[in-house]
């Protein structure tokens, strides 16, 4: 599907306004000598969800004190 294909100088003095309609849904399409570099599309949001990591939870019998002997710790 063919977009608004717009050079890539005069894509530098609009972009506020290619952004605008790129958000609204508008096809961008931003060449050099009539040969199409790139497409302008919105990103899409970022799901809300856990970042990067872990999360550790123990059972109750975890909580039994450890004795490290000398053997046990290398020494």
């Amino acid at each position: 599907m063919p977009g608004t294909m717009i050079d890539v100088r005069e894509a530098q003095t609009q972009l506020m306004q290619l952004l605008t309609l790129a958000l609204n849904g508008g096809d961008i399409v931003i060449a050099k000598d009539n040969v199409p570099l790139v497409r302008l599309v919105p990103v899409k949001p970022q799901k809300k969800g856990r970042t990067a990591g872990y999360q550790l939870e123990l059972a109750e019998t975890w909580a039994v004190p450890i004795h490290l002997t000398s053997a046990s710790r290398g020494l």
